[in-house]
């Protein structure tokens, strides 16, 4: 067994300029530092769009954005290698919040989208608006703003990526949608896979992006390379 460790961006926008991951290389029980170039296949996954970078090769959209893998003989070996990988940025403008994101001066997060910022629009209408306006006792016209969220359930995300007895990558995850995992991982490797959806917890719809794609990908990856079972849990 390997343990798997994720570099992640630290920064919310920014482009890759250099990567130099020799320092993390040459670390005493460490057995594989990974880039973007180490993916076989499809470096993007998502399930709306397929824009979210595997392990990122030019630029990273967000402060969790994966750059780097590291397989080693324990935990804190990966985790000290982390501190040995150079990456080299230069940031760019950051979009804050949904109404910078939607002025047409913008950074773009995505300069390939047509439509700037915005991921889909959905248009619901139901009755006859303008009649339930006149009819109405009291119309209040303001502008309300509700926080972000984010699903809470208490257990870690992680994964378990393994060669089986008949060659196939297995990944083990708490996922809801092993289904999807399974394609988006076969598309970042480029062979076939099998994903095993083990005891989720909590979910919410929570469990459906990085619990399982991006530890799943990430540490399939690294199994692929090594051919060595590799575990990692989100901290």
């Amino acid at each position: 067994m390997r343990y798997g460790a994720v570099l992640r961006a630290g920064i919310p926008h920014a482009r890759i300029r250099r990567i130099d991951v020799s320092e993390a290389h040459a670390l005493p029980g460490v057995h594989a530092v990974l880039t973007w170039e180490d993916i076989p296949g499809e470096n993007r996954h998502g399930l709306i769009h397929r824009d979210w970078s595997v392990l990122c090769a030019d630029k990273v959209r967000y402060v969790g954005d994966a750059v780097a893998l590291v397989a080693a003989e324990s935990p804190e070996a990966a985790r000290q290698a982390l501190e040995h990988i150079r990456v080299e940025y230069e940031p760019l403008p950051v979009v804050a919040d949904l109404s910078q994101a939607r002025r047409p001066d913008a950074p773009r997060v995505h300069e390939e989208w047509p439509n700037g910022n915005l991921l889909t629009e959905l248009y619901i209408q139901r009755g006859d608006l303008e009649r339930g306006f006149a009819e109405a006792d009291v119309v209040i016209e303001r502008t309300y703003q509700t926080p972000a969220i984010d699903h809470a359930f208490l257990e870690p995300e992680c994964a378990v990526a393994r060669r089986g007895e008949n060659g196939r990558i297995e990944g083990y995850v708490g996922s809801q949608i092993p289904c999807a995992d399974r394609a988006q991982i076969a598309a970042a490797l480029e062979e076939d896979v099998r994903v095993i959806a083990t005891m989720m917890g909590g979910g919410f719809s929570g469990k459906e992006d990085i619990a399982a794609v991006a530890n799943g990908i990430d540490h399939a990856v690294g199994t692929r390379i090594r051919r060595l079972p590799l575990r990692g849990v989100s901290s």
